[in-house]
């Protein structure tokens, strides 16, 4: 069970401190069974709040995800005002998932030409070196023919 079962701002069960420690058995149990929360009042003041184990290991998990997003947004808004590439991992593990379409990419390659200087690890590419077809003219003996050229 997820931090899902818990729906924001709903009051939660009420038991007293006494009927806690009177019925801590079934008590438990129910709770378990239902992963809800009840909240544990002493003379009308909340003491605690119990949920079931699964509830709990949501939470933690939760609140570490979020300690995760928080030391990250700052990064991934200079990255991204600055116009450099977030790289994919850090997305995924992040939980941002980007549907990639391919009209809408090849739209914006149109739109914007860019040239790949960098490979996935941030090294910087070998220039690609430029072909002249002209030197090759007299290899060729027909139009359509193909040239092995090695570098």
């Amino acid at each position: 069970m997820t931090l899902n079962a818990f729906v924001p701002n709903a009051p939660l069960a009420r038991v007293g401190h006494r009927e806690l420690r009177e019925k801590l058995g079934p008590t438990l149990e129910k709770i378990s069974a239902s992963h809800a929360a009840v909240e544990v009042v002493n003379r009308g003041r909340a003491e605690a709040v119990v949920v079931a184990h699964d509830v709990f290991a949501g939470l933690v998990a939760s609140r570490r995800e979020l300690d995760e997003v928080r030391s990250s947004v700052a990064l991934l808004l200079s990255a991204v005002s600055s116009g450099a590439a977030v790289p994919s991992d850090t997305l995924t593990r992040l939980g941002i998932t980007i549907p990639l379409d391919f009209d809408s990419l090849q739209s914006f390659q149109a739109s914007y030409p860019a040239r790949v200087t960098h490979d996935e690890d941030g090294q910087r590419l070998r220039p690609v070196p430029t072909l002249v077809l002209e030197s090759y003219l007299d290899e060729v003996d027909q139009p359509d023919e193909f040239v092995d050229v090695d570098e």
